[in-house]
C-alpha cells in the first residue's frame, strides 16, 4: 500500500495555535523528522498593538456629534432635497437656541466669522484631509488658529445667516468633497 506524501505530512504534524489579536492562526507545525530537509518554522515576534496610534487617529476623525443634547434631532438630511434643485451639503440638527456646540474631532480652527448664507460659523481643519463646518451659530466661543480637542465647546446654536429657525448646520468635508456627516456619528 502506498502512502501519499501529503497524508504522511498531516499525520506527523501537530497543530500549533497562535493567537494574535482577534485572529487565530492554526499552523500545522512541529515537524519531528517527518519531512526531511525542511527549513525551520519561522514564528514572527509578537508585534505590539498600536493602540496609541489608533486612538490618536480616532481623535482626528470627526466621530462625535457636535450637539450633545438628548432632544436634538436631524431636521434636514445630507443630499438631495425633495422638490428642490439644490443639494444639502450637510445636516441640520434642530435643537434649542443657545445649546453648546462642540468640536467633533481634534484640529485647528481655520475660519471663525460670518459668511452670508451660513451666518456665524466655525471651520475646523483636522490635518488629515477632514474639515468640519459648524454654521448658524448664535455665538462663536473660539478664534481662528486655535487648536481644539475633540469635545471642546466652540459655539452656541443659533439662527444666523439663512436659517429659518434655531439649528446647527453641520458639514464634514474629506479632501474638499462633502460627505454625509451621519456616517460618522456613533
Amino acid at each position: 500500500m502506498m502512502i501519499h506524501r501529503r497524508n504522511a505530512f498531516f499525520e506527523c504534524a501537530k497543530p500549533l495555535v497562535l493567537f494574535m489579536g482577534a485572529v487565530i492562526i492554526v499552523i500545522a507545525a512541529s515537524f519531528t523528522g517527518c519531512v526531511r530537509h525542511s527549513p525551520p518554522l519561522y514564528i514572527p515576534p509578537e508585534v505590539p498593538k498600536p493602540v496609541d496610534v489608533v486612538e490618536k487617529k480616532k481623535e482626528d476623525i470627526p466621530s462625535l456629534c457636535p450637539v450633545q443634547c438628548p432632544t436634538a434631532r436631524i431636521s434636514s438630511c445630507f443630499g438631495e432635497r425633495r422638490g428642490k434643485d439644490r443639494v444639502h451639503k450637510g445636516v441640520d440638527i434642530s435643537v434649542q437656541h443657545g445649546t453648546p456646540v462642540v468640536a467633533a474631532a481634534e484640529g485647528t480652527t481655520s475660519f471663525c466669522g460670518i459668511q452670508s448664507k451660513y451666518g456665524k460659523m466655525v471651520i475646523i481643519d483636522h490635518c488629515n484631509g477632514y474639515e468640519t463646518v459648524y454654521a448658524h451659530l448664535d455665538k462663536i466661543l473660539t478664534a481662528q488658529g486655535v487648536s481644539v480637542k475633540r469635545g471642546t465647546q466652540i459655539g452656541l446654536v443659533g439662527a444666523t445667516g439663512n436659517a429659518t429657525g434655531s439649528h446647527l448646520h453641520y458639514e464634514v468635508r474629506k479632501d474638499g468633497d462633502r460627505v454625509n456627516p451621519e456616517s460618522f456619528f456613533p
